[in-house]
């Protein structure tokens, strides 16, 4: 499929939006690339170690990169959880393509997440942790709803039915869309 906009996939860090994003570009016959993936690979060091250097300077290699990666062909890209903390990040995805919010529960997420001791946000003991996961939430939640669609994942969805899901919504999406433009 070509693409004229991005495929924009955003959510909670443990949402699956890489393997989502990797599953709807096998589907849809497109590239895809993962934000967290690119910023690593151009700096050399992982996403804990950037987080270690400061979250504000994280941030911004973090936007930088989103910024460069939309420079490229339209394509599905996976973004870091935290990436739309910044308004004009919002504003700029959303000119270039379709910002799709994958929301999960929050016990999925913590299930998923547990034995991750990658993630910077999300260390400390299990209460700990799961509260934390639950402020990061509702700090994001207003951000995250600003996508414009939002996709609710349950604990049985496979990553290739979240997929399937997103294609067909942005195919009826894309129909509704031409069909308005089409007519006189």
């Amino acid at each position: 499929m070509n693409l004229d906009r991005f495929i924009l996939l955003c959510g909670m860090p443990g949402a699956g939006k890489s393997t989502t994003g990797r599953k709807l570009a096998e589907l849809i016959s497109t590239p895809f690339s993962d934000s967290d993936q690119w910023i690593q690979e151009k700096n050399g060091k992982s996403i804990h170690e950037l987080f270690l250097e400061g979250e504000t300077h994280f941030r911004k290699v973090e936007r930088d990169a989103i910024y460069e990666l939309i420079q490229l062909a339209p394509h599905v890209l996976a973004l870091g959880g935290g990436s739309l903390q910044q308004n004009e990040m919002i504003q700029a995805l959303k000119n270039v393509g379709i910002l799709i919010f994958i929301d999960v529960p929050l016990s999925v997420l913590y299930q998923r997440l547990s034995n991750d001791g990658e993630r910077p946000l999300l260390s400390g003991d299990q209460n700990e942790r799961f509260q934390r996961l639950e402020e990061l939430y509702q700090k994001r939640l207003p951000m995250y709803q600003q996508a414009d669609l939002t996709i609710h994942v349950q604990d049985v969805n496979s990553p290739a039915e979240v997929a399937t899901l997103i294609r067909d919504h942005i195919a009826d999406r894309f129909k509704e869309e031409y069909s308005h433009n089409s007519n006189p």
